[in-house]
């Protein structure tokens, strides 16, 4: 089975039928609103208007669960960390003091990085590969710079492909993977 890198981007959406270079226009100057805001309302406001965009695009809700889930085990230590050291006024505090501006702030940050990488996912999976690359290149983008994100993207598709067949031959052969040094070596 092929891994297809624009499973989605043939739609029928509003967000779909988007040139493309205006709608990477449209989210470069998003994703600068977003990580400028300051406000919690301001916050409330972007988050109504990047969920509007995301339900315009129409694509699967199990896909963006699976694109953001990573990234946003990547901020769990951002949501740990702060609420202990932030300072400030106390929410709670017995063994363990969590104070109310970190807990609000971790809080922020992880909405903000959801809300990019929901945008992101709204602005790549809603047109073809090829022609996100032509509109970067029709941005004035550094042609070396596009080049580097197709050759990145390809081969993380060709290095997926690989790794999938590799566990298919290690299956035929009988082999189980574990959490040892034996399996690590086989594998690598």
């Amino acid at each position: 089975m092929h891994i297809d890198i624009d499973l989605y981007a043939s739609g029928t959406s509003p967000i779909h039928s988007f040139d493309p270079r205006g709608k990477l226009l449209a989210f470069f100057i998003l994703v600068i609103v977003i990580s400028l805001i300051q406000t919690w309302q301001t916050l409330i406001f972007c988050f109504a208007f990047s969920f509007t965009i995301l339900l315009l695009s129409n694509l699967p809700v199990r896909l963006l669960l699976k694109y953001i889930v990573y990234p946003i085990i990547l901020l769990l230590p951002i949501l740990i960390t702060l609420p202990l050291t932030s300072g400030g006024e106390v929410l709670y505090g017995t063994y363990v003091v969590i104070y109310k501006k970190g807990v609000w702030l971790s809080l922020f940050i992880v909405i903000k990085s959801t809300m990019m990488l929901l945008l992101t996912a709204s602005t790549m999976f809603t047109a073809p590969f090829n022609k996100t690359a032509w509109a970067l290149h029709s941005l004035y983008i550094p042609h070396a710079i596009v080049t580097v994100i197709i050759f990145s993207y390809r081969y993380i598709f060709i290095f997926m492909e690989d790794i999938r067949r590799l566990k298919i031959s290690i299956r035929a052969r009988g082999f189980t993977l574990k959490n040892n040094i034996f399996s690590v070596r086989t594998v690598s």
